[in-house]
């Protein structure tokens, strides 16, 4: 007896369910309940539009100078990033030195890296030290080779120089040595000149 009225009761229960489910259903699709729910439901936000206007708002006084000189958001705060949240003028000469050079300064969204620990603050010190090393052996590199082409280009233009003044010497030399053979060609037409008078 007790297991029939144990099923009658789930059966009833799962009728009233069921009719339950069917009015809600009915209500929702063509009554004006469900009309008014769906008038009055919020409209979907994009992800992130609310979240970057407020960022925009919060951004301080530097941000919004480098805005205001044509920089993008982005660049901006990449800027002051790599600037270590330095002076507006520290970042426009950051900009105007690694634009289009490097990657890392474009108009592309700016996540700000995690803090770095300790070690990899180290480490990170470490490479930069090794970067700037290798920079500095390559420019020096370039200067001496700059040098050793201005000491060929000084070397050259000596010799050149050098060269032209032997010629002129020489040159002087002949005038010289013509002029001289005139003179003693002179000298001796005049003798014979003398000698001559003096037979007749």
């Amino acid at each position: 007896m007790t297991e029939v009225i144990n099923e009658k009761t789930r059966l009833a229960g799962d009728g009233g369910f069921g009719r339950d489910a069917a009015e809600g259903t009915r209500g929702g699709g063509s009554g004006s309940g469900g009309k008014d729910a769906a008038e009055t439901a919020p409209a979907a936000t994009p992800a992130g539009d609310e979240n970057g206007s407020e960022d925009e708002e919060n951004d301080d006084e530097r941000v919004k100078t480098l805005k205001s000189m044509g920089f993008s958001r982005n660049k901006a705060l990449r800027a002051l990033h790599y600037t270590n949240d330095g002076t507006v003028e520290q970042a426009v000469e950051w900009i105007s030195t690694n634009d289009g050079t490097d990657p890392e300064c474009s108009d592309a969204p700016f996540v700000k890296p995690p803090k770095l620990t300790p070690e990899e603050a180290k480490a990170k010190a470490e490479e930069l030290i090794r970067q700037a090393r290798i920079k500095r052996e390559k420019e020096e590199k370039a200067m001496e080779k700059l040098r050793e082409a201005e000491r060929i280009r000084s070397g050259k233009e000596m010799a050149a120089i050098a060269r032209l003044e032997e010629e002129q010497r020489l040159k002087r030399m002949v005038e010289l040595r013509e002029r001289e053979k005139k003179e003693e060609n002179a000298a001796r037409d005049k003798i014979r000149k003398k000698l001559e008078q003096v037979r007749i």
